[in-house]
């Protein structure tokens, strides 16, 4: 595999990476609430955009403040996805189980249900199992799904319902 050679671009963002990588990496962290392995990689994502962009052909300045920006939208695009992804397992929880809503305090589930309810998930059948990660994963609507995979929204509606039967029996189970 042949490697490109550097530019001066390139050597331009690793420099500025290196200068300022970790203290916005402890930025992240304490702003964001985030671990620091996650403000580590969001710091690096960032980055890695920067590069591309330059490696586009796109200027950009390299000061601390635009820097910063770049990583604290990477931060922010990351809570926010995170958020998502809790409240879509919230609304699954909720559709595919017998506990009442008090037990899901202000509409956040616990470690252990999110994790029972991800085990349930893997205990499904492919096409339904397909159909629950992309509703939580891409946050894709049921007629999204249905355009995707080109099957008919009847189909994925069906299929849907039938996988939430199957999750409810799944955490109807004591957990093992």
């Amino acid at each position: 595999m042949t490697r490109r050679k550097s530019s001066a671009e390139d050597d331009d963002v690793a420099a500025a990476f290196r200068r300022v990588a970790a203290r916005f990496a402890l930025l992240v962290a304490s702003r964001f609430s985030i671990g620091p392995e996650a403000a580590i990689d969001i710091v690096q994502d960032a980055f890695v955009k920067i590069l591309l962009r330059k490696q586009e052909g796109i200027p950009l300045p390299l000061t601390d403040q635009y820097l910063w920006r770049m990583v604290s939208n990477r931060a922010i695009d990351t809570v926010r996805s995170g958020i998502r992804r809790r409240k879509n397992e919230v609304a699954l929880w909720l559709a595919s189980s017998d506990a009442p809503i008090e037990t899901i305090e202000a509409g956040l589930i616990s470690i252990e249900q999110s994790e029972r309810l991800n085990n349930a998930l893997g205990q499904l059948s492919d096409p339904y199992r397909r159909i629950f990660e992309l509703l939580l994963s891409e946050e894709l609507s049921l007629a999204a799904i249905a355009r995707r995979l080109d099957v008919s929204l009847g189909s994925i509606y069906t299929q849907y319902q039938r996988g939430l039967e199957k999750l409810r029996s799944l955490l109807q189970e004591p957990p093992t």
